[in-house]
């Protein structure tokens, strides 16, 4: 029983030590249609970011895990809408995936803009479609609120680079980069 118990333990281990990697091969996504993205515009929020990211210039790492950072702390999933402009859900602090996505690729291309990456980098929300083991998960849903999914691509302008970011995904698992189709 105890040897067992050390194997249940060793395997959960693993599992949650490579999450991402176990997520990125078994999820992927697959962009659909490009939404709204916002600028900052909110001093409040701008300040607030400052705080967090208060480190001289910073690369595409660092800005895409500050993101992520800010994010996960300033909101809270929630089911219905609250809107989706980051400028507002700053202050009301919850939001369903639009507004993650939304969120994060606001504070991304701030802290890409501060950052004199912007000529280079690029945050776009987008919605689209979640594939797991290679079949649309969304037809197996008949409430509306999965019909797709939100997410943000960080694209390099010059040499075509994607980062994809899920960050509902992060605040719920803490996965940081998902894995087109």
């Amino acid at each position: 029983m105890k040897k067992f118990l050390i194997i249940i333990f060793a395997f959960l281990f693993i599992v949650f030590v490579f999450k991402g990697v176990f997520f990125r091969l078994m999820v992927k996504y697959e962009p659909v249609n490009e939404r709204t993205t916002y600028s900052l515009k909110d001093d409040n929020f701008k300040n607030y970011v400052d705080s967090i990211s208060s480190e001289s210039e910073i690369g595409i790492s660092k800005v895409l895990k500050i993101s992520n950072k800010i994010t996960s702390q300033s909101l809270k999933f929630t089911k219905s809408s609250s809107g989706y402009n980051p400028n507002d859900l700053f202050y009301s602090k919850s939001s369903n995936c639009i507004g993650y996505a939304t969120f994060y690729a606001s504070v991304c291309n701030y802290l890409l803009e501060k950052n004199n990456l912007s000529d280079e980098w690029n945050a776009k929300c987008y919605v689209g479609y979640i594939y797991l083991f290679g079949e649309n998960v969304h037809h197996y849903f008949k409430s509306s609120f999965f019909k797709d999914h939100d997410f943000v691509i960080v694209e390099n302008t010059k040499t075509g680079e994607k980062k994809l970011v899920d960050p509902s995904v992060y605040d719920f698992l803490g996965v940081k980069y998902v894995k087109s189709r």
